[in-house]
């Protein structure tokens, strides 16, 4: 499943749900600026993620167009091919 939600600037946010269940990576386009803020004092889990032109992408709020509500925001490696290349972004848990 794949949601691009078009923001207040007219670029795309895109969720789109990963292999694994209640995972989803979420891209902006263009490589979007954002704002983030650590949710730990390990640094490894973001409590909100907000690119230029929202939305705001919170723990405890609800992926665009579902009912999805994202309970882990990190930024981890999300698949390695066959050569060994990691690929990683910003990664969204929700309850599968």
């Amino acid at each position: 499943m794949k949601i691009i939600y078009k923001n207040r600037i007219g670029d795309n946010v895109t969720f789109a749900r990963l292999e694994e269940p209640g995972k989803w990576i979420v891209r902006f386009d263009d490589e979007l600026s954002y704002r983030a803020a650590y949710a730990s004092e390990d640094c490894k889990d973001l409590a909100f993620v907000d690119p230029a032109g929202g939305p705001c992408i919170a723990v405890g709020s609800v992926i665009p167009k579902t009912k999805y509500e994202i309970t882990r925001i990190c930024h981890e490696t999300y698949h390695v091919d066959s050569n060994g290349f990691e690929y990683s972004g910003i990664i969204l848990y929700t309850q599968a």
